[in-house]
């Protein structure tokens, strides 16, 4: 039986999940061309409700990745807050203009690291990510905005 597509967690938590209630494998209806109807929903964005019926008519269920994968509130946090240092670890490493290639040598690391980094990779550290940012300039206050829970005021 064929595997259904890792689908990304780095767009947000939210995403689209193939649902099989048998052992038939992958609806042969479902080709990778239509899987380009997919949308990865972030927080910011929603799904127009023209395409998550389509969806859901196709055997598409739509939800979070926090419900998809049972995750408890505490690591939909850390998931977040992961996601949040490492965009804006690339958002601030383009601003200043700099390659991956120039900040891994600034931070004394590699250029793929960087990649690994800046993609939210499990096996990268909040330290990592929170030394590049540093070495990037940001600064404490800084870091506390990028930290804060979305639509709150202040970073108590």
């Amino acid at each position: 039986m064929m595997r259904p597509p890792r689908l990304p967690l780095a767009a947000g938590l939210s995403s689209c999940v193939r649902v099989m209630d048998d052992d038939r494998g992958p609806d042969p209806h479902i080709s990778v061309d239509r899987m380009s109807d997919l949308t990865y929903v972030s927080r910011a964005m929603t799904m127009k409700k023209a395409k998550r019926q389509k969806l859901e008519s196709a055997g598409w269920k739509t939800g979070s990745a926090t419900d998809f994968l049972g995750l408890s509130k505490d690591e939909t946090a850390f998931v977040e807050l992961k996601l949040a240092l490492a965009r804006s670890l690339k958002m601030k490493r383009t601003a200043k203009e700099l390659t991956q290639l120039e900040l891994a040598k600034l931070i004394g690391s590699s250029q793929s690291r960087v990649a690994k980094m800046e993609a939210a990779e499990g096996d990268v550290s909040l330290d990592l990510l929170v030394k590049a940012l540093l070495a990037l300039g940001v600064t404490r206050a800084g870091l506390a905005k990028i930290i804060a829970p979305r639509g709150s005021r202040s970073a108590a």
